[in-house]
């Protein structure tokens, strides 16, 4: 899940906002290609109305509903939610496909600020609107992994590129592989692309040796859930 702000007025005084709707099925969204339509819920937990307008898209920030490239819609696509109330949307596939590789798409849901009291009405303000978006994972419907199915289909290895040393690890299978920690030899990576493409490899520099061959891997599931995978590198430097 991925949350921004946009700013919409740059003027004197502030009204404080906050994302306040949130998709009640957790962090992220599993469809399969051959599925017509999924429904999901989003939750209005602000203390106000609110505005949403939602959309599915490659997860680029300059996009918008009208450009927005994706083989699924949302509808509503605009709704107006209640303090506590919730809506469902339906993701409806209007372009199904036949997938080697699972496919990343992002469902965004843009919050409208609530409207001024007509006291403030006057008054210079700082109006903020929020969109929040959740990965979609995009699949045919064979390619789903048990835990154990993602463990082995995760290799680690090491190598040394131009005097740095690189930790190397390759997602072999057709989803993606979704990371939230890293640990080797004491050593805990933080700053790192969480999401590795289907058959990918992310590659971690470092200007130390490694000094561990054993690598902790904590691996997001379709759930939302996290679990450890250790892999032994069996190659020294």
């Amino acid at each position: 899940m991925v949350g921004f702000l946009t700013l919409l007025l740059s003027l004197f005084t502030c009204q404080t906002i906050y994302a306040g709707v949130a998709l009640e099925e957790g962090t992220r969204i599993v469809f399969s290609s051959t599925e017509q339509l999924k429904t999901i819920h989003v939750m209005n937990t602000n203390n106000y109305q609110v505005v949403v307008q939602s959309w599915v898209d490659d997860g680029n920030l300059s996009n918008t509903p009208s450009n927005a490239d994706a083989p699924l819609i949302t509808k509503p696509a605009l709704f107006t939610l209640e303090p506590g109330e919730t809506q469902g949307i339906q993701l409806i596939n209007v372009d199904p496909q036949a997938l080697e590789k699972e496919r990343l798409y992002w469902l965004n849901l843009h919050e409208l600020p609530p409207s001024l009291a007509p006291r403030e009405a006057s008054l210079d303000k700082l109006a903020l609107t929020m969109q929040t978006q959740y990965k979609v994972f995009y699949r045919g419907p064979e390619t789903a992994l048990t835990h154990d199915g993602i463990k082995q289909s995760i290799n680690v290895d090491k190598e040394v590129v131009n005097g740095s040393y690189c930790l190397i690890i390759e997602n072999l299978s057709s989803i993606h592989l979704n990371l939230s920690k890293i640990e080797t030899g004491g050593r805990t990576y933080k700053r790192f692309n969480r999401t590795v493409p289907p058959r990918g490899t992310l590659k971690l520099m470092s200007s130390t040796p490694l000094k561990d061959n054993l690598v902790m891997l904590t691996v997001i599931d379709d759930n939302g859930a996290h679990f450890d995978v250790l892999k032994y590198l069996e190659r020294d430097l």
